[in-house]
């Protein structure tokens, strides 16, 4: 990983023109920003929609933050000085004991920011995937506050299965994709939760149509409130405070012209 040094001034210069970027070509919108602690050790979890998420998440805290990332990431050398550059450790989500886990919780310990998108990949179909168990670990060994991070609008923009992203930009009055987030069915979501697919018939029904991507970031949640619960219900309270805030950034969306 680059010197702390390098990335502070990465950051500080980049984050002015990438911010301005982000919203006037996808309507990028931020929230939350004072609920964010200015130092100390914090550990961000946040939905994962698309590959714009982990620059979204650095708009919306602005603070200088670390990355765990897919170690797949890695693979293609440029990518891989691109997002080593912003902080990014890789990990094996099947294998949260790995050298990923213990850097990340060494960095929390000495006071640093670290972001993990607790789902494990992007969402193949723009609703929430379950999240995976190493997260409970990195909470109970970090013993750090909690930031939830909301994110909406990017799948719309830059799904999975598309090679670029659709521009979405701030002048327009369209939506961002042909296919909105109310048009999915029950067969667009096979890996939903049976509380997810009811969440996605309120998104079928709700009105009006929205565009533009949407971050807000929730409350901190201290480690201590987090401590004695069991690995189910942490990550039970993990999934339910995660979703809150993934709606609320739905509903701060633009919304569309009738």
């Amino acid at each position: 990983m680059y010197s702390v040094w390098y990335q502070s001034v990465l950051h500080r210069f980049s984050f002015p023109v990438v911010s301005t970027e982000m919203a006037l070509l996808f309507s990028v919108r931020t929230w939350g920003y004072h609920q964010v602690p200015a130092s100390g050790g914090l550990l961000i979890i946040a939905n994962h929609q698309s590959f714009l998420d982990p620059v979204l998440v650095g708009m919306a805290v602005r603070r200088r933050v670390v990355y765990l990332a897919r170690k797949t990431l890695f693979r293609n050398p440029f990518f891989r000085w691109l997002i080593k550059s912003y902080g990014a450790i890789p990990i094996d989500q099947e294998k949260p004991t790995t050298e990923g886990i213990r850097t990340a919780v060494e960095l929390l310990r000495r006071g640093e920011g670290v972001v993990i998108f607790p789902e494990g990949e992007r969402t193949p179909h723009g609703q929430m995937l379950e999240l995976k168990p190493g997260v409970t670990l990195l909470v109970r060994r970090g013993q750090v506050p909690l930031l939830p991070v909301g994110i909406a609008g990017a799948f719309e923009v830059w799904p999975r299965h598309q090679l670029l992203p659709r521009l979405c930009p701030l002048w327009s009055r369209q939506p961002c994709s042909l296919r909105s987030r109310n048009s999915l069915t029950s067969a667009d979501t096979p890996r939903a939760s049976a509380s997810t697919e009811s969440h996605s018939v309120q998104m079928r029904e709700a009105k009006p149509l929205r565009r533009g991507i949407a971050v807000v970031v929730g409350p901190p949640i201290p480690f201590e409130s987090l401590r004695e619960l069991g690995h189910e219900e942490l990550l039970q309270r993990l999934t339910a405070v995660l979703r809150e805030v993934w709606h609320q950034a739905e509903s701060r969306r633009l919304p569309c012209p009738q």
